[in-house]
Order: structure tokens, then sequence, then C-alpha cells
């Protein structure tokens, strides 16, 4: 998946639903790429940019009932790309030196509702992590390839 290629507009739509979408749409430069998504349940998503990941919460799951809070990390910020999978639920963390993990400790339900609600981590079910994992791993990519240029 070296130099993945950006998504056409209608992938996008159809990979985030309209509520997600929007808020991309409020939040992305005009001529500015999307490289691929990572999509969680209940509209939300990590959003692959050329030089930062959006994270998109709509919803009243998010804080955010009648908008969406939507986070912008550099590639270069990142601390780590976390990844957390329990009986039925997973998360994925973007952690950064901003960003306290909620990810400490052993499995418990509350780790799994909080994502929906941390700026920077996106509520998964286990099955779409497994399905997402190259996209994790490209996001991984993407995070030491700014690193060392920085």
């Amino acid at each position: 998946m070296q130099n993945a290629v950006h998504m056409e507009w209608k992938e996008i739509q159809k990979a985030l639903g309209k509520k997600a979408t929007k808020h991309l749409i409020e939040n992305v430069a005009p001529g500015e790429g999307v490289r691929f998504v990572i999509v969680g349940v209940k509209d939300q998503a990590i959003v692959a940019m050329e030089d930062r990941i959006l994270v998109i919460k709509p919803g009243w799951r998010a804080s955010a009932a009648f908008g969406a809070n939507v986070t912008s990390i550099r590639y270069e910020d990142v601390t780590g790309v976390e990844v957390r999978t329990g009986p039925m639920a997973g998360a994925i963390e973007i952690a950064t030196a901003g960003h306290q993990g909620g990810f400490s400790g052993g499995y418990s339900a509350n780790w799994a509702v909080n994502a929906y609600q941390q700026a920077n981590a996106l509520r998964a079910s286990r099955g779409l992590v497994r399905k997402q994992q190259a996209f994790i791993e490209e996001l991984r990519r993407l995070v030491a390839e700014a690193k060392a240029k920085a």
C-alpha cells in the first residue's frame, strides 16, 4: 500500500455517509486530497489527508448533538497509532503529546464507550478493526515518514 492512491469523492461519500462527509468538506482546503478513510461506528471516521489526519465525530455520542467534533492532527505530531480490541468492541487511538491516552489498563467497557467521545479516538467493532488493518498500517507508515522528514 506504499504511496496510497487518493480516493475519489464518490468513494469517500459512500464510506463516510452524509453527516461525516459534510463535516469533512467543511474542514478540507481547496485542492487538498484524501488518501483513505478508516470508518468507525456511528458515522465516526479517521481521514488520512496529505499532511494530516482528521478525526470526524458527528452526533450526540461524541458530545456534538447538532454538529460534529473534528480534530486535525499533523502526522509529525503523532506519537503512536494504538489499536485495542475486546470480545466485540474495538477502538483506534491517534496518540499525541496533546491528547492523553484513554486506553490504559486492561479490558473494560469504559475504554470502548469513551472512544466515542475522545477527540483522538475512533470507536469501531472488532470486525471493522480487522477489515481496516491495511489502512491502519498505512497510517503508521505515513507517521513514520513524516517524522523522518522532520
